[in-house]
């Protein structure tokens, strides 16, 4: 026997080889437990002699897989196992390492470890590596910048704390001790990758430009010991240690948002140098009452705003003065024309307006306040940002992810308590119902009917689950995708065809935005935005060709320019603005689940709502063909047989039905295939991801008619 034999020995004289790269791999195996046990081993493991036994080099998974089928009793501990000896004077390290890219993707620090050591020990170049594993000359780069990083920090990366680019961003500098101190100090919203880069890097600050220079100040950074440059020919100072600067200023907003928090009594308070949109997601909102108050502040300044009242009407007096008479009347119409001239272009009258309209929005935040229930205050927290002009900026009212759930109940606890004593007002339960002072519900009518929502929540969405797993069994994740891009593209088509559900769909969707505000991009005067995915593969299918079809036929009659495009459509019928929004609204629809989740369950429920409105039938717009049962199990293929067209395959018979599906079953796949485009051709069977629930259950009612009339008969 060579040593590049394969041979078969026992599993218990296997052990997992020291020099395995995924030796201390945790991973789930029932998959691939599953597969051994079923379709056999196909490939064998890679050995080395370890003493009196044999260490898997390469192979580790199918290792672990057969120990847990050994240890699930579903195996004996002498059950064969195919095994080769590795190659001689090719390192054990680097067999695991190509094992490993081959199939299940090596974790990036793992891959960087190993190609920073067979460039040292072996002077390999990294075209030599890339071509030796099959990779791109790119990917050898990029996991080689990791090495370049802190092991405190490739760590937290391995632990699921960073991301591969937030890790990336670290070896913007070769200082380990500067990578770690800022990892050590920063929070999540500072580890951006691109705030990581500019902490590290050396980029001076200027103090007229930088709002966190602004906000850190001169004197505090130099009494740190920071350096200042100062540009001789515009006077501008530029803070030289970016990372100092930056340091400060954490500290700094970190003592501020803490010292507010502890004020108003707000459970938590956080320090974040920019506001971010992405980062401020994670929070939850409480939104407060606004309420009017006199404040000193809101009393100064309508002193102030009457003072420039004042001035401003001094000023169109004086300005009025030449071009009118006594009563104030113009002398005619060339003095009004000339007085519109000489107050349209007065700098002094135009200051006073402005100034004007800026403390009027200063009065408007000043005498008004928001109020917020003190047990949600107890829940949320606040954050602190940095400002324009280098001034702390507070939002208030954000509630951590784990706290949702509690403010959630504290909300739902409060529109039950309104609730019930509407109802009792209503019932005339209280003899002052007039007045709103019906008796309030104790606390424990309030927890049994939030007991009574949550079941009733709980068996919807056990049912949700269970219906998702009924429609995607045996079909796989990419061709789910798929044929929800169909069921798009589809929607789209038949959306477009019908304005009446196009325009309640579209007010639903505005309703929607009215009631959460979002924000988005937007024309500068509406928060209006409308956006259309692209179909992929779907986009040349039949629906695809068909909603284009409707967009080109709109496209052909609209002008290009602006102006003319408002002044055509301000004048159009109603027929052709809501023929318009039809097809804009059906453009918005997207029920594409390229992976199965919640996000995905949420899609298919909606899509299902829409679809049963359009009472949508997919066979106008997709057929089975071989190119999908080639994508689809043996398993899937004759059940679908079995459903569509029993009288061919000789399943209609109950007595024959499981040998008639056994034979099938043993066809080979690509004659199944075959058979199965043949067969059910025009039978206009479809996928459970592609039917509608209403046209179905009608189908299932006209089917059990029949039969339940020969009963009664």
């Amino acid at each position: 026997m060579t040593k590049e034999q394969d041979f078969f020995t026992t599993l218990d004289k296997l052990v997992m080889s020291k020099n395995n790269v995924r030796a201390d791999d945790e991973s789930p195996v029932d998959t691939l437990a599953a597969s051994l046990l079923n379709h056999g081993q196909i490939s064998a493991l890679v050995v080395e002699p370890d003493g009196k036994r044999y260490g898997v080099v390469a192979g580790g998974r199918r290792y672990r897989a057969f120990r847990d089928l050994l240890k699930r009793k579903l195996i004996t501990k002498d059950f064969p196992i195919k095994v080769m000896f590795r190659r001689q004077g090719i390192d054990a390290a680097e067999i695991s390492l190509a094992e490993n890219v081959e199939r299940k993707q090596m974790h990036p620090a793992e891959e960087a470890e190993i190609f920073r050591r067979l460039i040292e020990e072996e002077q390999a170049s990294r075209d030599q590596l890339a071509e030796r594993f099959g990779v791109p000359l790119h990917h050898i780069n990029r996991r080689l910048k990791l090495a370049k990083v802190a092991p405190q920090i490739i760590a937290a990366y391995k632990g699921g704390e960073l991301t591969l680019m937030q890790t990336e961003a670290f070896a913007i500098t070769d200082d380990h001790q500067r990578q770690v101190d800022y990892f050590e100090r920063s929070q999540d919203w500072n580890l951006r990758p691109d705030l990581i880069r500019k902490a590290l890097t050396d980029s001076a600050a200027s103090l007229d430009g930088s709002n966190i220079a602004k906000f850190v100040g001169r004197a505090d950074y130099e009494s740190a010991g920071g350096e200042i440059v100062t540009d001789l020919f515009n006077e501008d100072v530029f803070f030289k240690d970016n990372a100092l600067l930056t340091r400060l200023a954490e500290e700094k907003l970190d003592r501020a948002a803490k010292a507010v928090a502890r004020q108003e009594g707000w459970k938590w308070g956080l320090a974040c140098l920019d506001y971010d949109y992405r980062v401020m997601e994670r929070f939850g909102n409480i939104h407060g009452e606004l309420v009017p108050v006199e404040t000193p502040e809101a009393l100064e300044l309508k002193g102030k705003q009457d003072e420039l009242n004042a001035q401003i009407d001094a000023q169109e007096r004086a300005l009025a003065a030449p071009y009118t008479n006594d009563d104030g009347e113009f002398l005619s119409d060339e003095a009004e024309e000339a007085y519109s001239m000489v107050y349209e272009n007065d700098e002094k009258l135009s200051e006073l307006y402005d100034e004007r309209d800026t403390i009027a929005q200063l009065i408007g935040r000043a005498a008004t306040i928001r109020r917020y229930k003190p047990d949600e205050i107890a829940l949320a927290g606040i954050v602190c940002t940095i400002g324009h002009d280098g001034s702390v900026e507070v939002r208030r009212g954000l509630v951590e992810p784990e706290d949702k759930p509690r403010l959630a109940e504290l909300q739902e606890r409060a529109r039950i308590r309104n609730n019930i004593i509407a109802d009792r007002q209503t019932a005339g339960e209280e003899e002052a119902a007039d007045s709103g002072s019906a008796e309030a519900p104790d606390e424990s009518e309030i927890t049994a009917e939030i007991e009574r929502r949550k079941a009733e929540r709980a068996a919807t969405e056990e049912a949700e689950k269970e219906q998702q797993r009924e429609l995607t069994a045996d079909l796989s994740q990419a061709l789910l995708g798929s044929l929800s891009l169909a069921r798009t593209a589809a929607l789209r088509a038949t959306l477009a065809d019908n304005q009446d559900v196009a325009l309640r769909f579209g007010a639903y969707e505005f309703a929607l935005h009215m009631r959460t505000a979002p924000m988005r991009e937007h024309c500068p005067i509406t928060e209006m935005h409308i956006g259309t995915s692209h179909l992929g593969e779907q986009a040349e299918s039949l629906a695809g060709r068909a909603y284009e079809a409707h967009v080109e036929r709109l496209r052909g009659g609209l002008p290009c320019d602006e102006q003319a495009l408002w002044d055509t459509l301000m004048d159009a019928s109603t027929d052709e603005i809501m023929d318009i929004i039809a097809v804009g609204v059906a453009g918005t629809i997207d029920a594409h689940t390229p992976q199965i989740d919640t996000f995905a369950r949420s899609r298919k429920k909606w899509a299902d709502n829409l679809a049963d409105r359009l009472n949508l039938d997919m066979r106008e717009w997709w057929t089975a063909d071989a190119a999908f049962f080639g994508r689809v199990s043996k398993g899937v293929l004759v059940n679908a047989m079995a459903e569509a067209a029993p009288e061919i395959t000789g399943i209609q018979n109950p007595q024959k039905r499981d040998i008639a599906l056994a034979a099938l079953a043993k066809l080979p796949k690509k004659e199944l295939v075959d058979k199965a485009a043949e067969a059910m051709s025009g039978s206009g069977w479809l996928p459970a991801p592609l039917r509608t629930p209403k046209l179905e259950s009608q189908v299932a009612t006209a089917a059990s008619l029949p039969a339940a009339n020969e009963e009664a008969a």
